[in-house]
């Protein structure tokens, strides 16, 4: 049975070269025209042989998952990929782009880890249909591999990473290490690692495992309330991993990282948002080198929940911002092309099933 090249490291390609009886260099030229060149199809290798691609391919192929739908908001600011994979299951992927001056753009992908999600949180959407199954290294380095061919500009290049598509990136532990190392990689897809983020629920033991890969990634926490009761209600997986628990586990990572954490933190109207609230968070983040992200919610026909209005919103982050904290507000993106995570896969289901 043939296996999948996309997924599999330098030295896995090695390996595999010595298997088919060939020089230890042509793993690292393969290795190159899989992430760097992204190439789908083993004949545009043109630094190999006839031959060598010949025996690579009896024994090997190139995944290439299908692009089901894509959504583009009207400025062009965002696309939303809906992605099928080889079992038929499919994934969403986001790629939102930011114009930092005339010239130079910045390309955020945001990728999936798994398909559907165990954690529940109430106002997400991504595991309202329940987990089905990790993406494997290949799945999640191929949302990357098609986006960027979908693209297919050499100005318009992928330059940041945010692993926060549906699914929770530290449940499936082993393939986002695997993905990161590849992403990162000189020779690969090469994106800086401090261009890559990693978004937790809090899983406090994954965080502290996290701490000593030496990654050099930045991570995102979705936080949401800083009250035990209110965020036990919105997040079940603070029951388990309660937030002193989950702070202790940020503090240490930072202390091992050094890089400034970011905190996620959906504003919900009558529910998160008081005065009460905002001393809580503040004194919650006060030993943190961090910045606090205020997203207003992502409202949908499926949640029956809704966002602060603009005034409402500002004022809350004005009080964060008198008590020391630094604050974003996330610009709305995506508006008409179901960017919520899990919306563009929930519309697709829904249109199939009334056909």
């Amino acid at each position: 049975m043939k296996f999948d090249l996309i997924g599999k490291n330098i030295n896995e390609l090695t390996e595999f070269m010595y298997e088919i009886q060939e020089k230890p260099f042509r793993a690292k030229q393969l290795f190159k025209w899989l992430y760097a060149n992204k190439i789908a199809n083993l004949n545009h290798a043109s630094s190999l042989s006839r031959d060598i691609i010949k025996r690579i391919g009896e024994k090997a192929f190139i995944s290439v998952p299908e692009i089901v739908k894509k959504e583009i908001t009207a400025n062009n600011d965002t696309a939303k990929y809906l992605i099928k994979l080889s079992d038929g299951e499919l994934i969403e992927s986001v790629i939102m782009r930011y114009e930092e001056d005339q010239s130079i753009g910045r390309i955020t992908a945001c990728i999936s880890t798994q398909i559907g999600c165990k954690y529940g949180c109430r106002f997400c959407l991504s595991g309202k249909e329940g987990f089905v199954r990790d993406l494997t290294v290949s799945e999640i380095i191929n949302q990357i591999l098609v986006i960027q061919r979908d693209i297919n500009s050499e100005n318009d290049r992928i330059s940041n990473i945010v692993f926060m598509g549906i699914g929770e990136p530290l449940d499936n532990y082993d393939n986002l290490i695997s993905s990161i190392k590849i992403i990162s990689n000189s020779d690969g897809i090469s994106i800086s690692s401090r261009k890559i983020s990693v978004s937790t629920c809090g899983l406090a033991d994954k965080i502290s495992e996290l701490a000593d890969e030496d990654l050099n990634i930045r991570l995102a926490v979705s936080l949401h309330s800083a009250d035990e009761s209110k965020r036990n209600d919105i997040m079940p997986v603070n029951r388990k991993y309660n937030l002193k628990t989950l702070k202790r586990s940020l503090l240490d990572f930072q202390k091992k990282n050094g890089l400034k954490m970011i905190f996620e933190y959906a504003l919900i109207k009558d529910f998160n948002d008081t005065d009460e609230d905002a001393n809580k968070l503040a004194d919650y983040l006060k030993d943190f080198k961090c910045v606090l992200n205020i997203i207003p919610l992502n409202e949908t026909k499926m949640i029956n929940k809704i966002s602060p209005e603009d005034n409402e919103i500002f004022d809350f982050a004005h009080k964060l911002i008198k008590k020391g904290i630094i604050v974003t507000i996330r610009k709305s993106r995506g508006t008409g092309i179901n960017a919520a995570c899990g919306q563009l896969k929930n519309y697709h289901k829904n249109i199939l099933n009334q056909c």
